[in-house]
């Protein structure tokens, strides 16, 4: 039809396409969604994609929240960019502090960060960054027979896969620090706390 949009191309979106088919669009503003747009197309990232995800809930302020894939994208596109290593960080029994590769521990050791190394063929140094689990960890209310308890435990992602989540995050600052041109005022999905 002529008067379908390519929704895939970043450039075609407008504040129609998104109020009517991107998840929580409905409920913004109109200087939300400009701003949305605005980022997308500056940024050449499109939320039909995954790579930007729309994040609004009730009377929030609607969030704008990129995925790691995107920050991984961009960044081997970049002619400085020469590689990237994630590890997480654990503690040992006997409470020595261990960097380890990727996202694997054994269940002897317990989590308690990660790191994320970028290397850049203009700097001699790698970019580092080290996170903690307990600043990032995303958590929700524990209910008994309907009630708060007032305890809280990690959502299902953060249960699920600690070691994975908290790596992205590790990730996406160590790029967002290696390339300040590309991703400044972004915020990567497992950095935004999940909403009720």
């Amino acid at each position: 039809m002529a008067n379908e949009i390519d929704i895939y191309d970043a450039k075609n979106l407008n504040t129609a396409t998104v109020r009517k088919f991107l998840k929580g669009g409905g409920q913004a503003s109109d200087d939300e969604l400009a701003m949305l747009l605005a980022i997308s197309r500056n940024q050449n990232m499109n939320p039909f994609m995954k790579e930007v995800y729309f994040v609004k809930y009730k009377d929030s302020p609607a969030q704008i929240v990129v995925s790691r894939d995107f920050y991984r994208k961009r960044a081997m596109a970049n002619p400085n960019f020469a590689g990237i290593e994630v590890g997480v960080i654990v503690q040992e029994e006997d409470g020595s502090i261990k960097n380890l590769d990727g996202a694997f521990k054994t269940k002897n050791q317990e989590l308690v960060g990660a790191w994320a190394r970028v290397h850049l063929k203009n700097h001699e140094i790698p970019i580092y960054v080290a996170v903690s689990y307990d600043e990032y960890v995303q958590m929700k209310d524990v209910y008994e027979n309907n009630r708060k308890t007032g305890r809280k435990e990690p959502n299902a992602m953060w249960t699920a896969k600690p070691c994975t989540m908290l790596t992205k995050v590790a990730e996406s600052q160590a790029l967002r620090m290696a390339f300040p041109d590309e991703f400044s005022g972004t915020y990567g999905e497992e950095e935004y706390p999940e909403q009720k």
